[in-house]
């Protein structure tokens, strides 16, 4: 017995087609979600601190949605996943333990100390966190993009 089903071939058309472009579209609307919460977090975290991002303007302007694709950092059967990178840094700016750091010639840090008037041999510099704050909301964002998905 054969049956056939009117609309399957265009069905499996579609599927084909659209169905991994808008999982594609999803990840990456979640993930460049991801990474504008992080740098908002990080502006808000040091701007606590001083009132100026501009010493963070590497660290803020790494902070990106990337294509493992696209990237060449695909792995194994996965190979076009979306995700946030950083440079880094950035983990150490959120969460290394208070320490004393050293204003000697040519360190960025002795040119910020300069620019700020601040006229010591050394500065206690303290943890900015702000990667878990700016993740809070990943949860919302993953969820969102499955139910485009979905649609």
């Amino acid at each position: 017995m054969k049956v056939k089903i009117d609309g399957l071939e265009d069905f499996k058309k579609y599927i084909n087609t659209s169905f991994p472009e808008q999982v594609d579209r999803a990840m990456q609307q979640a993930a460049e979600g991801i990474a504008q919460d992080l740098r908002i977090e990080l502006a808000s975290a040091v701007g606590k601190f001083d009132g100026n991002v501009g010493w963070t303007g590497y660290l803020y302007n790494s902070i990106r949605a990337y294509n493992s694709a696209v990237h060449g950092w695909g792995t194994g059967n996965k190979p076009d996943q979306w995700g946030v990178t950083m440079l880094p840094y950035g983990k150490e700016l959120d969460a290394r333990p208070p320490h004393t750091e050293w204003l000697t010639k040519g360190r960025k840090i002795t040119t910020w100390a300069k620019a700020h008037n601040i006229k010591a041999k050394e500065l206690v510099v303290r943890p900015h966190p702000f990667i878990q704050q700016g993740l809070s909301g990943a949860k919302n964002r993953i969820q969102t993009a499955k139910n485009q998905i979905g649609d």
